[in-house]
């Protein structure tokens, strides 16, 4: 299923990808260039599941981690996915900006007060089991530039 909101005072756009629990035979999806399986706004089961918001990366897009997503729907969890508007595959405006970081924060904010609203997904989750698992920018590549300030005497790193 996906969500879509408009948060105009903060200017944030949220287009949200959300896996949940479901007996809805699979079909194929190919969206981006990405292409998995996936029963678009099917029933879900009844009950109540724990929910993680998936962050991606910022070269990625909130279908990037779909397998990821898939497996936890597997272990009973919905999965919330946003995508990150200025800082994904398709628009890197906010990349390295001030604006990135904060502007995440709010865009994950959104993205929790919009699934816990939706009158389709909301009443699926059980408010007291949220959890965000998160992608982030890599800021150093090569292991050597990654190396601690502070080295012990005779070590080599």
């Amino acid at each position: 299923r996906s969500l879509v909101d408009w948060i105009p005072a903060e200017q944030i756009r949220l287009d949200v990808a959300v896996w949940y629990p479901t007996r809805a035979e699979p079909g194929k999806i190919s969206t981006g260039g990405q292409e998995f399986y996936a029963a678009r706004n099917a029933r879900p089961i009844p009950g109540t599941y724990p929910l993680i918001i998936l962050s991606h990366d910022s070269a990625g897009t909130r279908f990037s981690y779909h397998h990821l997503a898939e497996r936890l729907v597997g272990q009973g969890y919905i999965v919330a996915a946003p995508q990150h508007d200025g800082d994904n595959a398709d628009d890197m405006s906010l990349l390295f900006s001030d604006v990135q970081l904060t502007q995440r924060s709010r865009q994950l904010r959104n993205t929790l007060d919009l699934v816990l609203g939706d009158p389709n997904i909301g009443p699926l989750i059980d408010a007291s089991r949220i959890a965000l698992v998160g992608f982030g920018i890599r800021l150093c590549r090569p292991r050597r530039q990654c190396r601690p300030a502070q080295r012990r005497s005779g070590t080599d790193p």
